[in-house]
């Protein structure tokens, strides 16, 4: 593949501002190949509800369990994720839709 495309994967963090607890996002910018939702991820997700819009492969040493990608200024949520031992790869499953947030993080 050519990882040509820069998308960045965003960590959450708490943090006390104010004596109140703030959540935010650390963003890291990686190389990552745009995928084709396979037909068989989307209608599976589409049965829990949920609408997978993009696939990306990142690099399986470089993904660290993020829940939020950020591509071309657009936020999007992850739906699922997939292991590629094959190819040391992790493929990511994303949506616009912020109920899918909190969808994956009561699955996981």
């Amino acid at each position: 593949m050519y990882w040509n495309e820069v998308v960045e994967l965003g960590a959450e963090v708490e943090k006390v501002e104010n004596f109140e607890t703030v959540r935010e996002y650390i963003y890291t910018k990686y190389f990552a190949n745009e995928l084709s939702v396979r037909q068989s991820e989307f209608y599976q997700a589409n049965i829990n509800g949920l609408k997978p819009e993009l696939a990306f492969e990142v690099r399986a040493e470089e993904y660290e369990g993020q829940q939020v990608v950020k591509w071309k200024n657009k936020l999007y949520y992850l739906v699922r994720t997939y292991r590629n031992q094959k190819n040391a790869t992790v493929e990511l499953y994303v949506t616009s839709d912020i109920n899918a947030k909190n969808e994956y993080i009561n699955s996981v």
